[in-house]
């Protein structure tokens, strides 16, 4: 079992704890806090072999969590990871930590849902900002945005794919491809699996890349810039893609963009990883309303 678990505001939780920067007080802020969510996890039901908690649009504020954003993707995958059984409580989770601080990159830990014990915060993989986690419904890969602006000498942001090692708890990265904008934010799976479906915040672009057989990225397959603006002139003076997802059946793919206060509607070909836009391109939604 996995999931990933991404963590912002490093220098907020210094401000909690006091003093100067170090590492182990930013674990033992990590811990406190994943205990919380172990006894949150352990309250929560699980439908079939899977259950998901997950914000798909933004970030989700917890309130027990004070300085602490969870910004995606909590996945249990049960008997995936770690040779376990269906019914382990013992979980493999990455976390993302962005950059600066002293951070590298992505870090992983074990974590018990019933007892809400953490183990040591090691590096998983080194990487660029990476922002946002997710990981493939296979569990055998994990892919993550580096929100940057300068990939390969070029105005865009990239998407890495990386091997788990569960036994390990490393990854190993595969390969590094354009994420098609500049400071992507967000990364989603269409329902088959075999494609990423990538939000370009800064750019305000979406695209979508196919998924090789052994888990490394293809250019991209298609790639939509939006276009216009909304009330707010500081933060909604061009568009900023700012989610994406599949829809039930796949016949859909459904991005936010928090710049034109629009909830953009493609149609999607499963086939050939193409977007279209739909008629009714959008879904409207009042002024100034997304991520507030």
């Amino acid at each position: 079992p996995h999931f990933a678990l991404e963590i912002d505001r490093f220098p907020n939780l210094r401000a909690q704890h006091g003093g100067t920067h170090s590492t182990q007080s930013e674990e033992f802020a990590l811990h406190q806090s994943l205990s919380e969510i172990g006894t949150i996890m352990s309250r929560s039901p699980a439908g079939g072999n899977r259950a998901r908690l997950h914000a798909t649009c933004g970030y989700d504020y917890m309130e027990s969590m004070q300085s602490i954003r969870l910004a995606a993707l909590l996945t249990f995958a049960a008997g995936l990871l770690l040779p376990l059984g269906a019914a382990s409580t013992n979980y493999l989770v990455f976390v993302r930590t962005g950059s600066g601080n002293g951070s590298k990159g992505i870090y992983a830990f074990r974590f018990n849902a019933v007892t809400g014990v953490a183990g040591p915060l090691a590096l998983a993989a080194e990487a660029n900002n990476a922002s946002f986690l997710a990981v493939h419904p296979n569990g055998k890969f994990l892919y993550a945005v580096s929100e940057i602006n300068d990939f390969a000498g070029k105005r865009t942001g990239a998407v890495a794919a990386y091997k788990i090692d569960a036994a390990a708890g490393t990854l190993k990265l595969l390969n590094q491809v354009s994420s098609g904008g500049a400071g992507p934010c967000h990364v989603a799976f269409d329902k088959t699996g075999k494609f990423v479906l990538v939000a370009n915040y800064a750019g305000g672009t979406v695209a979508v890349l196919p998924i090789q057989s052994n888990g490394k990225l293809g250019e991209a397959t298609s790639m939509i810039q939006h276009k216009g603006k909304s009330v707010d002139p500081q933060r909604q003076e061009g568009p900023h893609a700012h989610g994406i997802t599949a829809s039930p059946d796949n016949k859909y793919v459904l991005a936010a963009d928090l710049g034109l206060d629009q909830v953009v509607i493609y149609q999607f070909d499963a086939a050939k990883g193409v977007l279209t836009p739909n008629n009714p391109p959008y879904g409207k939604v009042p002024d100034g309303e997304i991520g507030r």
